[in-house]
This record gives structure tokens, C-alpha cells and sequence, in this order.
């Protein structure tokens, strides 16, 4: 009951707040992590500057939604900067508990309307961590740790992107709490045979990746890997803004009956379980959802050993090969290295069980928890049973 008060007067117990609805693991997970806090018991609201994309479709009917709805068609971080203000004024009216920024391309949008809303020493403020700040050849600056320094606790999505967080300076409290995977629910759908999407023609070797079409990801370097080699194939599901300039690169390398771009997959996993190898080609991670899935699904692995989580869920090589990111020639010697290494599939999917989605959301809504009893002063976790 009066849980139930203090939510009446004071608002949603937690928030997550991204920039939309689009096709990513930050936004899957935000998804999930509100789910499993729902299932406890707390009020849980999902944020967003645009309320467009196709994740929206997941978020469950007792999880309300709300968007600011500012700088529609704006590039993803000036979007969010003219939102501040917006988002200031829905935490003055909602006036929840606990805000969590969901990924790290809104931690310094979500920690400036928080400011901005005159509450913020009425919140906890907590901060996923679901990349790491640093890129090939060069460590991160001032400006891109700053984004950690004013959080109450911040949660990492990889043991390796602690360091990195700590030489932000920030007082912040760390913890790990690693992506978690549903492998059910992914052998489930990777038995629906009539989601394949077409593969290029021939009999080479076929190649799978995913993720967002976006310089991060690197699959320019996967395109011009494929130009070494006659016969593999290739299929790269996602979209992005690079799209365009990838299916030109094809085109320039004669490459356009070898790749297919399959674009936005609702399942996906019939395709990730038909490639000979599946390919994260990386300029930097947190901790890939994808690498889990193709995991979860038991096939062959190459990933670059980029910044930071890859060779962690790999077992620094033990279910993958790892090769140089940025590096062409070492990631076509990586390919050709894991077409020839004998993996069974029983031994990959046995890796995935160390990240199960119930044990990692189970973490994430006990640590939503005590956030809402700090921000609340109240209890809302449940009292031990008393001793006979």
C-alpha cells in the first residue's frame, strides 16, 4: 500500500530513456530490462525523442511509452541535444524514481535534463554502459568520459569497459551485468525455415553478419575481404546509414551477385544458423547482442578483438577466432582460419549459458530495486521470510 502511494504522488518508479525505437541491441535490451522490472513489480516507462522504428512493436501493452518528439529527420545526436529541454519537462511532470539512460549515446542528453529539471537530487540517475568510448589508435578524451561523471551508478555490459569508466574520474558506483541471450526462445524461431531470406547464388562458403549499417560495425572491411576471395558468399542484414555506400562499394568491387543485403530481419536466426561462418567485423562493441545469438545458434565465429566485450564472450579465442580490427588481411586470414576449425555446435551454444537472459535480467531489476528504495527511502524489495 504504500509502495502504491509513493507512486501515486511521485511517478513512475524507473524510466529508460533512448533516442527511438530502432533496430539495435541497445534498444533490445532497454526493451527487455523494463520487462523484467515490470515482472517485479515496478512501474516501469519506456522514453524516447522519436517514438518511430520497429522495436515498438515489442514493447509490451502494461509498459506505457512516451516521446518527446523533437528534431524529427536530425541526425541521432543532434536530435537528442535540441531534446534536453523536452525531456527536462517530462521528468518535472512524471517525476520518476529512477532514470536510466539506456545506451551511451544518450548519457549526456538524459544527465542534462536531469539537471535541467530542477529534480535531479530527487532521482538516481543510472547509466548503461553499452559501448566503449575508446577506437582504434587512440584513447578516449575528456569530453567522451565526461558522459559517466554524473551518475549515481553506472552498469557495464562487460568486465573490460570497468577501467575505462573508472578513468572517467567518476564516483559513480560500477557494476557488470553482462547482454543476456533467450536461447529458447531463439531455437524457437530459428526453426521457422520461411524467414530465410534469399541467399546469393552458388555453392562457396556463406558468410552472415548483422548489425547496423553504420561506420561502427565494419563492413566495409568485410566487402573488401570478400573481393579476396572468388567464391564466398555473403549476406549483411541490417540498415543504416551506410547502405548506400556499401551497395556502391559492392557494385565498384563486381561483388553484387556474391552480397546480399537483407535489410531489417524480424528473425533472424534461420540465416545466422545457415552461414559456414558468421563475421562481426567491429571497429569497437560493448558487449554484442549479435555475437551471443550466433552463439546461441551454434555456428562458426570470426570477430575482430576490437574495444571491448568480443574476446570476452569468445573466451579470447576459445569459441571464435579474433582478428585485428581495422586490418583487411587479418581478417581474411581469420575467415579462412575459422572455415577450416572444427567447432561443435554443442560447445558453442554451451558458452551462451553463461550470459542467460534470465540470471542477467534478474541482476538488472534487483539493482533497479534497491535504486528505487534509495530514491524512494522505502522498501521495495521483498522481506525475507521470518524464522520459525
Amino acid at each position: 500500500m504504500m509502495t502504491e502511494l509513493f507512486r501515486t504522488i511521485s511517478g513512475p518508479d524507473v524510466v529508460i530513456v533512448n533516442h527511438d525505437f530502432r533496430a539495435s541491441g541497445t534498444v533490445a535490451k532497454s526493451i527487455e530490462i523494463a520487462v523484467a522490472a515490470r515482472r517485479r513489480g515496478l512501474a516501469v516507462e519506456l522514453w524516447s525523442v522519436s517514438g518511430e522504428g520497429p522495436m515498438r512493436a515489442r514493447v509490451p501493452s502494461d509498459i506505457p511509452v512516451r516521446s518527446c518528439n523533437v528534431g524529427a529527420g536530425l541526425p541521432r545526436a543532434f536530435a537528442l541535444t535540441l531534446a534536453v529541454p523536452a525531456l527536462a519537462r517530462m521528468i518535472r511532470l512524471h517525476r520518476p524514481a529512477v532514470l536510466v539512460s539506456g545506451g551511451n549515446h544518450s548519457h549526456l542528453p538524459v544527465s542534462g535534463a536531469a539537471w535541467l529539471s530542477g529534480l535531479r537530487g530527487q532521482m538516481r540517475l543510472v547509466l548503461r554502459a553499452s559501448n566503449s568510448s575508446r577506437r582504434p589508435g587512440r584513447e578516449p578524451g575528456f569530453v567522451k568520459l565526461s558522459k559517466y561523471l554524473a551518475a549515481d551508478r553506472i552498469v557495464a555490459v562487460a568486465e573490460a569497459l570497468r577501467p575505462e569508466i573508472e578513468a572517467s574520474g567518476t564516483s559513480a558506483a560500477i557494476d557488470v551485468i553482462a547482454n543476456g541471450v533467450d536461447i529458447a526462445r531463439i531455437d524457437r524461431m530459428a526453426a521457422l525455415g520461411s524467414a530465410m531470406p534469399d541467399l546469393p547464388p552458388g555453392e562457396g562458403p556463406l558468410l552472415v553478419a548483422m548489425g547496423r549499417l553504420a561506420p561502427q560495425k565494419g563492413f566495409d572491411l568485410l566487402i573488401e575481404t570478400l573481393a579476396r576471395w572468388p567464391d564466398l558468399r555473403l549476406v549483411i542484414a541490417g540498415t543504416g546509414p551506410e547502405e548506400e555506400d556499401l551497395r556502391l562499394m559492392a557494385q565498384k568491387l563486381s561483388l553484387q551477385r556474391r552480397v546480399r543485403f537483407a535489410g531489417y530481419l524480424d528473425n533472424p536466426f534461420p540465416l545466422i544458423r545457415a552461414a559456414d561462418v558468421f563475421v562481426m567485423p567491429s571497429r569497437w562493441e560493448g558487449a554484442s547482442n549479435v555475437l551471443l545469438e550466433a552463439l546461441a545458434c551454434g555456428v562458426k565465429i570470426v570477430a575482430t578483438d576490437c574495444p571491448t566485450g568480443n574476446a570476452e564472450m569468445l573466451g579470447h579465442g576459445r569459441f571464435g577466432t579474433l582478428a585485428r580490427p581495422n586490418d583487411v588481411a587479418d581478417l581474411a586470414a581469420s575467415i579462412a582460419i575459422e572455415l577450416e576449425t572444427l567447432r561443435p555446435p554443442r560447445a558453442q551454444r554451451g558458452r551462451v549459458g553463461d550470459f542467460a537472459i534470465d540470471r542477467c535480467m534478474n541482476d538488472w531489476a534487483e539493482c533497479l530495486m534497491r535504486e528505487v528504495e534509495l530514491a524512494r527511502g522505502i522498501s521495495v524489495l521483498p522481506f525475507p521470510a521470518a524464522r520459525a
